[in-house]
């Protein structure tokens, strides 16, 4: 009896010890769990931490960025003011010298005859000169025959009364640059400096004459088509045999020589 009482005890005693070996254990994983729990809450502050601070430093970067860019921003603008009231100033100064003086700007000619740096009275003395003279210039007509000539005669602009008007040409190049807009008179100097400007004059002729010179040309010609025809002499009926030939476009030979009397003028290196 007393054996099975010890042996009781024992067996309570081995189940006590493991109950505490095992509330031990729980306990040791319940810790196990807070400590991975406590590790994994400071992994977390220290990401959103770390988190917070590369956005803080973004934040930081992106406002140095602006900042420069507004600096520079603002200093684009303020040279370009500086500039546009630098232009202003010296296309004022330009225009007035410009204004103030009686002569045509650099890199105008009349009809290839150079302008440039005359007053009026000095371009129309020049003008008229050498106008004058091409009015007097001649423009050969010739027909011919299997490359042979067997016509030829001479016109010249003076005949048909060819006129240039020389005076509204002059005030032409004399306007340029002096509309009274500084902006578009700048413009205009520097494009006559850089682009050069040809002012080709208006002309007027007699169309009357002219028809008249093609007529007696043509009266002239020595192969010019005749047409039959009949005369009454008397008594006598005289028959007149036409001839086959040649007879001249009118209009097409007035438009070359009007194109021929416009395009004279001196070579330019005779300016």
């Amino acid at each position: 009896m007393k054996e099975k009482e010890e042996i009781q005890i024992i067996e309570e005693n081995i189940q006590t010890k493991e109950k505490e070996e095992v509330q031990d254990k729980k306990k040791q994983e319940i810790k196990q769990e807070d400590i991975l729990q406590k590790e994994s809450d400071v992994a977390i502050l220290e990401k959103e931490e770390l988190e917070t601070n590369e956005k803080i430093e973004d934040k930081q970067e992106e406002k140095k960025k602006t900042d420069g860019l507004q600096r520079y921003t603002k200093m684009i603008v303020v040279i370009s003011i500086l500039l546009f009231i630098a232009a202003m100033i010296f296309s004022t100064v330009f225009a007035l010298i410009n204004k103030s003086s009686d002569k045509i700007v650099e890199g105008v000619s009349i009809k290839g005859i150079s302008v440039s740096g005359l007053t009026r009275e000095e371009a129309a003395n020049k003008i008229n000169e050498v106008f004058d003279k091409q009015l007097t210039k001649n423009i050969t007509l010739k027909h011919e025959n299997n490359e042979t000539t067997i016509y030829q005669t001479v016109i010249t602009p003076e005949q048909i009364e060819m006129k240039y008007k020389l005076t509204e040409a002059i005030d032409l190049a004399y306007s340029i640059g002096r509309t009274g807009k500084v902006l578009k008179d700048n413009y205009d100097i520097i494009n006559a400096r850089l682009a050069k400007i040809e002012i080709n004059p208006a002309y007027s002729y007699n169309d009357e004459l002219l028809t008249n010179c093609i007529i007696s040309d043509e009266e002239n010609l020595p192969d010019i088509v005749k047409q039959s025809g009949y005369s009454v002499d008397g008594s006598n009926l005289i028959i007149n045999k036409g001839q086959k030939g040649v007879a001249i476009e009118q209009e097409s030979l007035k438009k070359q020589i009007i194109e021929a009397c416009a395009n004279l003028r001196r070579r330019r290196n005779h300016d």
